[in-house]
């Protein structure tokens, strides 16, 4: 069984074992402001989804949706509404199998939402074997290159120059990182990221334009000769201009906010739009259909890492187990991930930090489950609502 129906029938299993919920959000401060085209974070609001078998034995899910809408139509408040009124229901009401079976979002128009209670019945079932989510996804590995996400680029409160820039990078590659991007905007100066590239040639360097690229002509000519490994998300999904920014470009994109469910991602590649598949499996509606995406990339030739979206520790561990299943599943590919530890994130993470080994890369959890759980303690210091529920 491949990995994609195994996850099918792990979720399955898990479902039909729960007898009770919980919907735990909490609200945790970022260390640094994360910046992009989209806004700006300054802490993390998101659901944690509990279930529970008769024997006790539970499992975890993130549903790690941003401050507001704009990177997508998910935002805390609504997957809130969506998790009470509709998706915990179901879930206990017995009528999740046909979707999860499907390996398919729940709702799609939640797809992180759906994520997380597809990851906490997954974890759940994969607990109940004494089983790791990265052995279920077929990893031997238990360590990512990672890239560094540097969000200090080209806004008014967050420009570095040209000697700080550098400074930065030297850090982020003493401490392991294998790449290091950079979000830029049609207000970028690249002044600084030109310093950058003539002081350290040969560091790999990415930027992130979160769609905001169209029109930007100065900015996209500034790009081509820099010697990027990428540019992501240069035009916005379903662009006409997504394919003339490419060839503009003249170095691989990634694509990204195009990258919303396997039939999406089939037709930007069919257009010519990308490269390169940035894997988020919250934003795709779950693992499952994650693992359907990476099959559609590689049937085009493109190439996949995993990336993030600030998620806390339980989050972060099921793309990291995703991400070291993909790479199990084809040596050759060497883009690092966009996962990096707990401690580049928060001070004091919901669950046992996730870490990076002597070398910098991510250590990838492979405990039963998911590999982690919420401490208890630190839910009562973070917790801001809670729901439960039972069947």
């Amino acid at each position: 069984m491949d990995s994609r129906h195994r996850l099918t029938a792990l979720a399955v299993e898990g479902s039909d074992a729960v007898v009770a919920g919980e919907l735990v959000r909490v609200r945790l401060a970022l260390r640094g402001a994360h910046r992009a085209a989209h806004g700006t974070e300054h802490d993390r609001d998101v659901v944690l989804v509990g279930v529970r078998d008769a024997e006790g034995n539970q499992g975890w899910g993130e549903c790690p949706t941003l401050s507001a809408g704009g990177y997508s139509s998910e935002d805390p408040d609504g997957a809130w509404q969506v998790l009470v009124g509709d998706l915990l229901p179901s879930l206990l009401g017995g009528t999740v199998r046909g979707p999860l079976a499907a390996g398919v979002p729940l709702d799609p128009r939640h797809p992180m939402a759906s994520a997380a209670v597809e990851a906490a019945v997954v974890d759940l079932a994969l607990r109940r074997h004494d089983e790791s989510l990265a052995g279920a996804l077929g990893a031997d590995t238990s360590a990512l290159a990672r890239t560094v996400v540097l969000s200090t680029l080209g806004t008014a409160d967050g420009t570095a120059d040209g000697d700080e820039l550098v400074a930065m990078v030297d850090a982020a590659v003493a401490g392991g990182a294998r790449m290091v991007k950079f979000k830029v905007s049609p207000a970028t100066d690249l002044g600084a990221l030109v310093a950058l590239r003539r002081e350290r040639p040969a560091v790999s360097i990415a930027v992130d334009a979160n769609g905001s690229l169209v029109g930007a002509n100065e900015v996209v000519a500034g790009l081509a000769g820099l010697g990027l490994t990428y540019v992501e998300q240069p035009a916005p999904p379903g662009s006409a201009h997504a394919a003339a920014l490419r060839s503009a470009l003249g170095v691989p994109v990634a694509l990204d906010e195009s990258a919303v469910s396997p039939e999406a991602l089939e037709a930007a590649l069919a257009a010519g739009e990308g490269d390169i598949v940035n894997i988020k499996p919250a934003r795709l509606g779950g693992i499952a259909a994650a693992l359907r995406c990476v099959e559609v990339a590689r049937s085009h030739g493109a190439r996949v890492f995993v990336g993030g979206l600030l998620e806390t520790g339980v989050g972060r561990a099921v793309a990291a187990a995703l991400a070291a299943g993909i790479v199990a599943g084809n040596p050759g590919e060497t883009l690092p991930c966009d996962l990096g530890p707990s401690s580049q994130y928060f001070d004091d993470d919901v669950t046992d930090p996730v870490v990076v080994d002597g070398a910098g890369d991510l250590v990838v959890p492979t405990g039963p489950g998911i590999g982690v759980v919420p401490r208890a303690d630190r839910l009562g210091a973070v917790t801001v609502a809670r729901f439960e529920a039972s069947r």
